[in-house]
């Protein structure tokens, strides 16, 4: 199951740095390639210590799910009235998701997850590059699914956008200053860690992928891939599902879920974030 694979040469030492990155991973095209380098089974808001290489010098933690006011696709046997109406505030979605994944939902069209990028010991590891990879794709679930009236946002420092519409990944990275010429780069060791929110969106099918991180120290260098415990993370989206609103009040109050057939795939559809 563990392999080793050669990583690009590392760039000259850079410094530590640390940042808060969002990457956005637009997953349109199939690309299927073999897994290569270390498998990583993270769990979910935790710290995880053990890989399946324990010759990895870095760890990766895995928080699912950091989406802002996520849309679910839920089974079509499942009475939309039956979502309890304080989950529907936009400030509850943690609630939400809880509820979501225990009645069958998947989440659809957008997902952020965040990746914490840590080194095992004092030793400076290099990260040469985050990639999401397309594991393969997927028919759209059918069903309906909660279509939020608005969207919310995050402040962030860097955004990376990455189409895999190619057989290899085009990444454009930019800061609060615009487009970088280049991937930022940066190191980790166990006192200096690296968050990456990265937000993977898809149309028409849904995907299953995994993250590719590349990474070279003064004991190696390889590839680390990461999963959601065992499985690739998958996204769906809203194509075969029918819209119901979320709605509020003037005091901010949410309402009942109510269907909304303009939110249907090939209608308004939701706004884009």
């Amino acid at each position: 199951m563990t392999q080793q694979s050669p990583a690009p040469a590392p760039p000259p030492p850079t410094g530590v740095r640390k940042w808060v990155i969002r990457g956005v991973a637009v997953l349109t095209a199939f690309g299927v390639f073999g897994a290569v380098g270390s498998y990583y089974l993270p769990g979910v808001f935790q710290r995880i210590g053990d890989t399946v290489n324990p010759t990895a010098p870095i760890d990766v933690d895995v928080f699912l799910d950091r989406t802002e006011q996520p849309n679910y696709v839920f089974p079509q046997d499942l009475d939309p009235l039956s979502v309890p109406t304080d989950l529907l505030d936009p400030r509850a979605t943690a609630d939400f998701r809880k509820w979501a994944i225990a009645h069958g939902g998947q989440v659809a069209d957008q997902q952020t997850v965040r990746f914490t990028i840590r080194g095992k010991d004092a030793t400076l590891v290099h990260i040469e590059s985050v990639k999401p990879r397309v594991v393969s794709h997927m028919k759209p679930v059918e069903g309906w699914y909660n279509a939020w009236e608005g969207c919310g946002a995050v402040v962030i420092a860097l955004q990376v956008t990455a189409n895999l519409s190619g057989d290899v990944p085009v990444l454009d990275w930019e800061d609060e200053k615009g487009k970088l010429e280049s991937p930022p780069a940066f190191t980790v060791s166990a006192t200096d860690e690296q968050n990456i929110d990265m937000t993977v969106n898809v149309q028409t099918l849904g995907v299953k992928w995994v993250l590719d991180v590349a990474y070279s120290s003064a004991r190696g260098e390889g590839v680390l891939t990461v999963d959601d415990k065992g499985k690739p993370f998958a996204l769906t989206t809203v194509d075969a599902a029918d819209a119901w609103v979320s709605t509020t009040d003037a005091d901010l109050v949410p309402k009942p879920l109510e269907r909304d057939a303009s939110r249907d795939r090939g209608g308004e559809v939701r706004p884009v974030c």
